[in-house]
C-alpha cells in the first residue's frame, strides 16, 4: 500500500488504499485500488516533468493492468479519477 494525496471532496469514492504489483515493474503491472462507486474511472500517468504519457478511460472494477509500452524506467505520477474526484499518487 502506498502513500497518496486524495484531492476529492468525498474520500470514500476512491480509496487511498492502492498497490502497484510488482513495483518496480518491467513489462506489466497490476494497479489495485478500492473503488466503491459505480462510476467509471480514468487513469492518467504523468512523468515527473508533468507530461501526460498514458491515458485510459472507462475503467471499472478494482484493478487495471498497465502495460509499460514505451514508458522509460523512472518515477511516475498516477491520477485515478471519476468525473469530479481524484486520487493522485
Amino acid at each position: 500500500v502506498g502513500n497518496c494525496m486524495n484531492t476529492g471532496l468525498n474520500e470514500e469514492m476512491i480509496s487511498a488504499d492502492y498497490s502497484v504489483i510488482p513495483n518496480p515493474f518491467n513489462e506489466t503491472a497490476i494497479l489495485k485500488f478500492r473503488n466503491i462507486t459505480t462510476e467509471k474511472l480514468t487513469l492518467k500517468v504523468f512523468d515527473l516533468p508533468g507530461q501526460l504519457i498514458f491515458y485510459k478511460s472507462d475503467i471499472s472494477g478494482n484493478e487495471f493492468q498497465l502495460d509499460r509500452g514505451r514508458m522509460k524506467s523512472g518515477l511516475y505520477i498516477f491520477n485515478l479519477s471519476t468525473g469530479t474526484r481524484s486520487l493522485v499518487n
